[in-house]
């Protein structure tokens, strides 16, 4: 497999408008098992395999897992870390609720 541009993955497979769909990749990906109906985690060896959206992504190590998971909070949670990112899913989805 050959690498992934994280943020070209991440607008390609990501629905902005799914905060649920969001938080489910988010704890795949950082727990390493499968979480919700949005994604599947394959384990490859020492590889973490996502697949849902419309391409596979293939994480080798856990710096490419860290690497990944600091980009998603960069984008929607404004470089606040964990925390910043669980709180922009929380009020996205109260946003949903009120609609």
């Amino acid at each position: 497999m050959e690498a992934i541009d994280f943020d070209n993955w991440l607008d390609t497979n990501i629905n902005e408008d799914n905060p649920n769909e969001m938080l489910e990749l988010y704890i795949a990906v950082r727990d390493g098992e499968n979480n919700g109906d949005n994604w599947d985690v394959i384990w490859d060896d020492k590889m973490l395999i996502i697949e849902g959206g419309k391409s596979l992504l293939p994480l080798h190590s856990k710096s490419s897992r860290d690497c990944l998971l600091h980009m998603m909070e960069q984008r929607w949670g404004d470089n606040t870390g964990e925390e910043g990112f669980l709180a922009w899913v929380k009020g996205a989805l109260q946003g949903e609720e009120e609609k």
